[in-house]
């Protein structure tokens, strides 16, 4: 897999992480432990997408 796939597919599971953790967030009627799984999940997408920059500010590898 290239850097530019690996990046997509992190971007992607990042921002559908997200997305579900706002949604969880907004439909929980004040239920605490929904709440905090909704934080986990949006955690879980920052990170996915931390991920997805880090792989596109790698340098490429040398051949010799």
């Amino acid at each position: 897999m290239d850097k530019k796939n690996a990046a997509l597919t992190w971007a992607l599971l990042g921002i559908s992480f997200l997305l579900y953790g706002l949604y969880c967030a907004l439909t929980t009627g004040g239920t605490w432990y929904l709440i905090a799984s909704a934080v986990i999940l949006i955690a879980s997408g920052g990170v996915c997408l931390g991920s997805a920059v880090q792989i596109t500010r790698r340098p490429h590898p040398q051949r010799y």
